[in-house]
């Protein structure tokens, strides 16, 4: 999507400005370089919202699945505390 906007709205900038000389400059330049300006916030505030949204379902990932392994340990370390190793292999293999 970041890239799709930027060939679409800044590339389009670019390439105009490219052959602009200070005579030859456009009256409304200025909308030029808001274009320019806006699209890049646009495209900041996208992958900021991207990247907390991937780090919620990091968190939310590790919570499903760590949670499991880590109750699965103080198992083992109780099973360990009472002497009981051939047990535990026994029941949970």
């Amino acid at each position: 999507m970041n890239y799709a906007l930027w060939w679409i709205f800044i590339n389009f900038v670019c390439a105009e400005m490219v052959n602009w000389m200070i005579e030859t400059m456009h009256a409304d330049w200025t909308k030029y370089r808001q274009q320019w300006e806006y699209t890049h916030s646009i495209i900041t505030v996208i992958k900021i919202f991207c990247f907390c949204a991937l780090y919620i379902l990091h968190r939310l990932r590790n919570q499903q699945f760590v949670a499991p392994v880590l109750e699965q340990m103080n198992v083992v370390k109780r099973y360990a505390a009472e002497g009981e190793i051939k047990n535990f292999i026994e029941k949970y293999g």
